[in-house]
């Protein structure tokens, strides 16, 4: 397969054995793609399983990494992470985050003087931080509209169909979740990511909610850059995400949607990424031991 490829990129599998021997035995040019800072994130999970998985990725995954001709990573976080397993190696990193749409497709504005809000997950897991919201929400007085999308815990389903200004669509498909979002302020991201041991995220679900003109708030930093300005950090407090989505209220979802999709653009983050590969590629032919 390598002699097909100028240079090959794999999306990085934990403790695999079989990875481990193709990247010690390899030709040409190979890099890793790497989604989470593996060895934090498996002992994370529970009992003797993920003691044991941790343990194999600390030795195989230590191995593998250091083989590897280039890292990339989807957050600086993960980078950072990867470098301080491989060092001393100088091997070059790349972030590579995660993209959106290439064209802006805003949603009808139908927002009204109630703030709505829209908190999308495939399932509310600890992470998202529903639990934090929920609770925020209980003891806050004011009038607005939450719109819950996704799957949820027994006891998170319990709070949330206790509130009247909770709307809970449950699993919903893009076309659905697109009329959902006409009356929304602004979107909802993970609010608990330190759960996870993370400070740096860029979920796939930010970039959805610019793509149909919804700014976005949540508790990490995002791979944005430092002045992009419809993306703010916040605690899981809905007094705060409202304040914050007011000060966006009177930005059209037209505006929004270009101007983020200009910056998250799959077609952009791929042609970038492709530069530098092939800049690192070109450096490599040109060093004494591959002239």
């Amino acid at each position: 397969m390598e002699a097909k490829y100028d240079i090959l990129l794999l999306r990085y599998s934990v403790h695999d054995r079989r990875l481990a021997k193709f990247m010690s035995a390899r030709q040409g040019m190979v890099g890793l793609v790497h989604h989470s800072c593996e060895v934090p994130e498996i002992l994370g999970l529970d009992g003797l399983v993920g003691r044991a998985r941790g343990a194999a990725e600390a030795v195989v995954g230590r191995r593998t990494v250091r083989e590897a001709d280039v890292l990339l990573a989807v957050t600086s976080e993960i980078a950072e992470y990867e470098l301080a397993r491989v060092r001393p190696l100088p091997i070059p990193t790349l972030i590579y985050p995660n993209g959106g749409s290439d064209t802006p497709n805003p949603v009808i504005d139908r927002r009204g003087e109630v703030p709505e809000l829209l908190f999308v997950a495939s399932h509310f897991s600890p992470w998202q931080g529903l639990d934090l919201l929920l609770e925020s929400l209980a003891k806050f007085d004011q009038n607005i509209l939450l719109h819950l999308v996704g799957t949820m815990s027994e006891s998170d389903a319990r709070r949330a169909e206790s509130d009247s200004r909770i709307v809970v669509h449950g699993i919903a498909d893009q076309k659905a979740i697109r009329r959902i979002a006409e009356p929304c302020w602004a979107g909802i991201s993970s609010l608990a990511t330190e759960r996870q041991g993370l400070r740096v995220a860029c979920p796939l679900k930010v970039r959805e909610y610019f793509s149909m003109g919804l700014p976005a708030v949540g508790s990490h930093l995002e791979e944005l850059p430092p002045d992009f300005p419809f993306y703010a950090r916040t605690t899981p407090d809905i007094g705060s995400i409202v304040e914050k989505a007011r000060e966006w209220r009177s930005i059209s979802r037209s505006d929004i949607a270009s101007y983020a999709t200009s910056v998250v653009s799959k077609k952009r983050i791929l042609q970038e990424t492709y530069n530098e590969l092939t800049d690192l590629w070109l450096d490599r032919q040109g060093s004494p031991s591959h002239g």
